[in-house]
């Protein structure tokens, strides 16, 4: 049985190579900081995924360079790309990193000398489906900001005749792009899709809703400056600008760096850098008018902290004359 294969092909020195050992499980290509090192085609074979299948690593692509055996390196790079279209059309996940511009034809995006959305449209003519990494191809993040003078374009309004999952982030968490990877390898279909076309597993709730600062969101107690004693006290920070209330992402769940933390908990609020059009949706330090709480309603901030105000004094006073009326029905309750 043919093994499906995976090619890793990207620019110079952004750990291709790393990527190849650790699917592997064992270091077989070489990683430096130096970009160049790895050269030619380099395959191995996974076999503890639930799917075996056949992983290649290959030499960076690069922009016009004079650099010492640079084309013979590309070549090699296309050469996988070449066996991929070539032995398993109609059966390759292509993932896509960054998005192509559109203005004077391209030319805004030359990888081996061609117009990146050239080689996008090629590969993706073969494969089964498109996978969209990061806030750059799913949404267009900070090159299609306005004015976007180089009409940098999205994969999915480039790509119109193929299933597109977008993942996007700016970047995606490494633990969400192999996440999804795994669950379309072993279950061999697309994994369940909001309506944006992102993965429910992981953009299914917003930060907010699994914030550790979440209590204090609900209890009215909000940072007012970055460095006064409610932000040194952990309190929410929503009056800061803080995204998290409509951003749809796993960071307060799975979080960053193999779990270790997340914006959030670093003491700076979500810029929402999942969500379309995040650099142009204000300024990040701007807060945001109107969220849904868990009151029913849709309020800012003040309103929040009036209302959480007031059902705390009104649970306080019915607990008080609860506890009256059970003392004239039970006089010798002990109260």
């Amino acid at each position: 049985m043919k093994l499906p294969l995976v090619a890793i092909v990207g620019a110079p020195n952004v750990g291709k190579s790393t990527l190849f050992n650790r699917l592997l499980g064992r270091r077989r290509a070489i990683v430096t900081n130096e970009p160049g090192v790895t050269r030619d085609r380099l395959y191995g074979e996974v076999r503890q995924a639930p799917r075996p299948f056949r992983l290649v690593d290959t030499g960076g692509l690069t922009p016009k360079t004079d650099a010492p055996f640079a084309r013979d390196i590309e070549r090699q790079a296309e050469a996988a790309l070449e066996e991929t279209r070539r032995d398993h059309a109609g059966e390759y996940i292509l993932a896509v990193e960054g998005n192509p511009p559109l203005n004077e034809e391209g030319m805004f995006c030359i990888v081996g000398g061609r117009p990146f959305i050239e080689q996008l449209k090629e590969m993706a003519a073969g494969a089964k489906a498109v996978v969209a990494w990061g806030s750059c191809a799913s949404n267009g993040c900070v090159q299609a900001a306005k004015p976007n003078p180089t009409q940098a374009t999205p994969i999915h309004k480039v790509i119109h005749d193929k299933p597109i999952i977008k993942v996007p982030g700016c970047p995606p968490i490494a633990e969400v792009m192999t996440g999804v990877l795994t669950y379309m390898l072993t279950f061999d279909r697309i994994p369940p899709l909001d309506r944006l076309g992102r993965p429910k597993m992981f953009y299914g709730q917003r930060i907010h809703d699994k914030c550790y600062r979440r209590p204090h969101f609900d209890a009215g107690q909000f940072a007012e400056s970055w460095d006064d004693e409610n932000s040194r006290m952990g309190y929410c920070l929503y009056k800061m600008g803080c995204r998290g209330p409509t951003t749809y992402n796993a960071c307060s769940t799975v979080r960053w760096n193999e779990g270790v933390s997340f914006p959030i908990q670093s003491g700076h609020g979500c810029i929402g850098c999942s969500e379309e059009n995040f650099w142009d949706n204000g300024p990040f330090y701007e807060r945001l008018a109107e969220v849904h709480t868990p009151l029913g309603v849709e309020a800012n901030a003040d309103r929040i902290g009036a209302t959480a105000a007031g059902v705390i004094t009104a649970g306080v006073a019915a607990h008080a004359a609860i506890s009256a009326l059970t003392r004239v029905r039970n006089p010798h309750s002990g109260e």
